[in-house]
């Protein structure tokens, strides 16, 4: 159960954080993209556009989209993301990934994850 908090100096609800919800689409998100880099054969060097032949991995994109967390808002977690700027991060890798992997994938809806098994991907 997720218990919201107030504010210490003006006692407003303090709830935007990333939701349970976005952090379970974002990590269904990147199993997607895991599987087309698998079948096309996509490195991280095609990622980062550096040499190396490391197979792209839901680790290796998670790891990508928390270094772009942190250049956008500072932040060393996707846990310390508010709801917008995860959002924004989302758009900001999808752009990203569909210019250097020819790749998108929507980020997942509500609806779009209650049909795919999740117990797996809450590792």
């Amino acid at each position: 159960m997720r218990f919201c908090m107030l504010c210490p100096h003006c006692k407003k609800r303090i709830d935007d954080k990333r939701t349970i919800p976005q952090n379970s689409a974002l990590h269904l998100w990147l199993t997607h993209i895991e599987a087309h880099c698998w079948e096309r054969g996509f490195t991280l060097k095609d990622l980062y556009k550096k040499p190396g032949e490391t197979p792209i991995t839901r680790n290796s994109l998670k790891e990508y989209f928390k270094r772009i967390a942190n250049l956008m808002y500072g932040v060393d977690s996707t846990t310390q993301l508010k709801k917008a700027q995860m959002s924004k991060v989302v758009d900001t890798c999808q752009r990203i990934w569909a210019e250097s992997l020819d790749y998108s994938d929507p980020f997942p809806s509500m609806e779009s994850m209650e049909n795919e098994d999740l117990t797996e991907l809450k590792k």
